[in-house]
């Protein structure tokens, strides 16, 4: 991107953003409709009259239209009528803090000049099962002659009633507006002016709050410039690596180039060293693990290394009878074998034909001889060809290379112990003696 394209971009975003400012007034509100709502249950309520019939009375329940009759004379008696909405729900109420009026469409008539609008709020600090007056009591009282209309009441409007904060002795911390767990709401007169008939059609009330508040709509739009700020810098520091990279380019061509020529060469001496029907070390490879362990330092208390030579029993036998394929498998059989019960510092060649050479660094006799009657027990135990099975032996030859002994000394006794574990019958291991003595 070129300058030119960057201060149009700069300006389309200004603009933008400019636009998305004044889009927020036209954002729809968000609206939760609690008359008709299934999870909210009416139900009136209300005191007596002298003739202990209540004052309150349906006239059209699904239609939430109910009076008050009011027919003695006003005294100092308390007297109340309400109908209020429970949310059905047993673990928890609805949250109206999302919200920030609620729109209220009520058809009165009557005498009397105020109706209350209460709120409860369940909290476990100080709601108790036992008692569902505990839930806290938020209320507002409106002017039955502002009923005209539709009203719009702040629900930051509602107070928490003293009599409630009194009675259960509630700490400052709870006695606040709190509207995130409300579990009922109710429209109610209380303390009439006068004896008479009220009656109340409770059309419509409706939760209204902002879909996005402005705050949260603001902060988007810096949250996008920021990001925006973010990626552009990520872009001129892309493009400032890319400069430097096209400066030094042809340094980098020819490093990748040296690499390649290193991993290609790498991999033709590891092919030179590899055999490849068995993947183990073919006899050049096998010279050179030797050279390495006779060029490197050890440990005087224990031999560079140890020699273990296998020769696959018979096995001119298996090629005559089941063919080179068959003994193509063998080897590679045979070869799995040694290589999986092996550890990752021992090394295993194929010394040409059906012999295999195992090297194990810094390794005692006894310990090599003990690997070497596992091995020829597994290869004893093992199935070759289960199509059509086909039992295969192998016998050992184990030396230690002694102080001062070069690899062809060592592997001439190694190769003599093989020699004797063929004589005694095969399938068996043979210890080398040092040069003074006959192998065992």
């Amino acid at each position: 991107m070129n300058a030119k394209q960057f201060n149009e971009l700069l300006i389309y975003a200004i603009l933008l953003t400019l636009v998305a400012m004044v889009l927020h007034r036209y954002l729809p509100d968000k609206r939760l409709q609690l008359t008709g709502n299934s999870d909210l249950f009416p139900y009136l309520w209300s005191t007596n009259n002298k003739n202990q019939q209540p004052i309150g009375y349906w006239i059209d329940e699904p239609k939430l239209i109910w009076g008050c009759n009011i027919e003695e004379p006003i005294s100092s008696e308390y007297k109340a009528c309400s109908v209020n909405f429970t949310i059905k729900s047993t673990e928890h109420g609805m949250d109206f803090s999302a919200y920030q009026q609620m729109l209220i469409n009520i058809d009165y008539r009557g005498n009397n000049n105020r109706m209350r609008i209460f709120l409860r709020n369940s909290n476990p600090r100080y709601t108790r099962a036992d008692d569902t007056n505990s839930a806290k009591f938020q209320t507002i009282r409106l002017h039955t002659k502002d009923l005209d209309k539709t009203v719009s009441v702040n629900l930051n409007e509602f107070t928490v009633a003293d009599w409630w904060v009194s009675q259960y002795d509630i700490p400052r911390e709870d006695s606040h507006l709190d509207i995130s767990n409300i579990t009922a709401i109710g429209f109610d007169f209380e303390n009439f002016d006068s004896a008479g008939i009220h009656q109340i059609y409770i059309k419509e009330v409706v939760l209204v709050g902002e879909r996005v508040s402005a705050a949260n709509w603001y902060l988007m739009i810096l949250c996008a410039w920021l990001i925006g700020i973010f990626f552009y810098a990520l872009n001129q520091l892309r493009l400032l690596k890319l400069q430097t990279e096209e400066d030094n380019q042809r340094i980098y061509q020819l490093a990748l180039q040296n690499t390649k020529l290193e991993q290609q060469s790498n991999e033709f001496r590891r092919l030179s060293t590899v055999d490849p029907l068995t993947q183990c070390f073919n006899r050049f490879g096998v010279h050179q693990i030797i050279s390495k362990l006779e060029s490197t330092e050890f440990d005087s208390y224990s031999p560079r290394y140890s020699l273990i030579m296998i020769d696959i029993d018979y096995f001119k036998r298996i090629n005559d009878r089941r063919g080179h394929d068959t003994g193509d498998r063998v080897l590679q059989m045979i070869s799995e074998i040694v290589q999986t019960r092996i550890r990752k510092a021992d090394y295993l060649g194929r010394w040409g034909g059906e012999e295999f050479i195992v090297i194990l660094p810094n390794t005692r006799k006894e310990f090599s001889l003990a690997l070497a009657e596992k091995l020829r027990l597994i290869i004893y135990d093992t199935v070759f060809e289960p199509d059509n099975p086909l039992s295969v032996t192998a016998s050992f030859g184990v030396a230690q290379q002694e102080p001062g002994e070069d690899f062809a000394s060592a592997f001439k006794r190694v190769d003599m112990a093989l020699y004797c574990a063929k004589n005694q019958g095969r399938n068996c291991c043979v210890m080398a003696k040092d040069e003074n003595e006959n192998p065992q």
